[in-house]
């Protein structure tokens, strides 16, 4: 009788203990489901600039993840990259979150999370500025060319939003500037001539997408922030 009011015992309690750790699996279940990777992040930001530029008035052509050659047998990548009729605009896209803070001058940002707890990461001004010494090289001293820094809606930008004249820095929610700006300039670009010079390019292979994941990690190592 000892032995099956034991067992009784035994049988109720692991019951007990699944149905309280089946909730915790779920959650951890739920938890996995929604983890968004920074590249995720940074692909979400793109399509989103992409969607606003697609609704812009006048002759334009739009290019995402579009690689560039440079020496040594290395490639650069533009987020996002439009040729309009007003200019040529070059988009560097981040999609972080906490507060960013930094200058046209430095070297390196910051990512600031709490009092306690700052990430710094490459200037994304500097890094959007091979982007066009690169553009330039492949399709020649093409005027205006604009670099515009944008930054995803969970970001708190720290940051003169217009620290020269050919940069802009914002959130993807002020990109509504583009459309001052575009209604100030005149018609000086040729889109379908240039859009002849670049669509080849766009035949990009995935070893040269890797070779170029590669030659990042070699030149900023666990650093390198996309």
């Amino acid at each position: 009788m000892f032995i099956i009011l034991l067992t009784l015992c035994i049988f109720s309690s692991l019951i007990i203990l699944y149905h309280r750790q089946k909730p915790l699996e779920s959650i951890f279940q739920e938890d996995e489901a929604e983890v968004v990777t920074a590249e995720q992040r940074g692909e979400e930001l793109e399509n989103e600039i992409v969607d606003f530029l697609s609704q812009l008035p006048g002759q334009f052509v739009l290019y995402k993840n579009f690689y560039i050659p440079l020496p040594q047998n290395k490639w650069t990548e533009i987020d996002v990259l439009m040729i309009h009729e007003k200019g040529i605009f070059v988009f560097e896209s981040k999609n972080y979150t906490g507060d960013i803070y930094g200058t046209i001058h430095d070297s390196h940002w910051t990512k600031s999370f709490s009092e306690t707890f700052d990430q710094r990461f490459y200037s994304p001004v500097r890094q959007n500025a091979t982007h066009i010494r690169a553009l330039t090289a492949l399709i020649g001293s093409v005027k205006p060319i604009y670099s515009v820094i944008v930054f995803g809606r969970d970001a708190a930008v720290h940051v003169d939003p217009m620290p020269a004249d050919d940069i802009y820095i914002c959130k993807i929610t002020q990109l509504v500037f583009l459309y001052d700006v575009l209604q100030a300039l005149p018609s000086q670009i040729s889109v379908y001539a240039l859009q002849t010079q670049l669509d080849p390019w766009q035949l990009t292979t995935e070893e040269t997408k890797l070779e170029h994941v590669k030659n990042i990690k070699r030149t900023y190592g666990n650093k390198a922030i996309s």
